[in-house]
């Protein structure tokens, strides 16, 4: 996803982007969290 986005962001500006690790961690954290939760939400009880 980061990857991605700096590619793009790259190829829009034509010069190379750098992300401070710890905005990409938080970045990358969020995004972790928002996929785990949908997954959550996918639960099915078994019973």
């Amino acid at each position: 996803m980061a990857a991605e986005v700096v590619a793009e962001v790259e190829k829009q500006s034509g010069s190379p982007v750098m992300i401070e690790a710890a905005i990409l961690q938080s970045v990358l954290q969020t995004h972790v969290r928002e996929q785990l939760a949908a997954l959550a939400d996918l639960l099915v009880p078994l019973g």
